[in-house]
């Protein structure tokens, strides 16, 4: 009896120092180093992760878009980052243009019908080239000197070169923003066929539309 119970704790006692063995490579599993900083400008500011966001600046309410850029030279990289962030910009415009007319949609309670679908699919179809993105302003900027780790398998196999990574943020009045976002409304407006019902529908769109830019924080 003695013998089977020694066998017994043996046998947990490896299963133990199994399962923790287990459970530290899963572990080492999740902590694999993806980027390596080399240097920086100082502790990464919250809003290069936050992006695109309403805020405060001065005082004012408006609206934050974030560009990036990379490059293995600093200056390039900020040349990115400032070109695509007027990019990024329109893009955010017409991306949050179609989501503020969803919501818009959603609280009239006009439910799924043929107008909502035209006006989503036009706005959907607008060429972010073609938002006006003039009224920006530079509301920040960051940059750090990084490598970023070459994982096959999950393991860490090397390092790449060294490059920039360089971040722009900036800031636009949010009646501006609205403007802006409303002239990319009326451009599929002027492309949608209304009859009678259908422009009450858009009218009362509009109008909540509104509200929600009220409530907005």
């Amino acid at each position: 009896m003695k013998r089977i119970i020694a066998i017994l704790a043996a046998m947990t006692l490896v299963l133990t120092l199994v399962s923790c063995g287990g459970k530290k490579g899963k572990a080492a599993e999740e902590k694999v180093p993806t980027v390596k900083v080399l240097d920086s400008m100082g502790p990464m500011p919250e809003w290069v992760e936050m992006g695109d966001e309403i805020g405060t600046k001065d005082g004012e309410k408006v609206i934050f878009f974030v560009g990036t850029g990379e490059s293995k030279f600093k200056d390039t990289a900020k040349e990115a980052a400032q070109l695509n962030a007027a990019g990024a910009a329109a893009t955010a415009i017409k991306a949050l243009a179609t989501k503020q007319v969803a919501r818009a949609w959603e609280a009239i309670g006009a439910g799924e019908n043929e107008q909502k679908e035209q006006v989503m699919k036009g706005l959907e179809a607008i060429s972010a080239k073609n938002v006006n993105v003039s009224g920006l302003r530079n509301s920040g900027a960051y940059w750090r000197y990084v490598s970023k780790s070459l994982i096959v398998n999950g393991k860490v196999t090397g390092w790449a070169q060294p490059q920039y990574e360089y971040y722009v943020r900036y800031a636009m009045n949010y009646d501006t923003y609205v403007a802006r976002r409303d002239g990319v409304i009326d451009q599929t407006k002027k492309e949608v066929k209304l009859n009678d019902r259908q422009k009450k529908l858009y009218s009362d769109m509009e109008s909540k539309l509104a509200e929600l830019d009220e409530a907005a924080e």
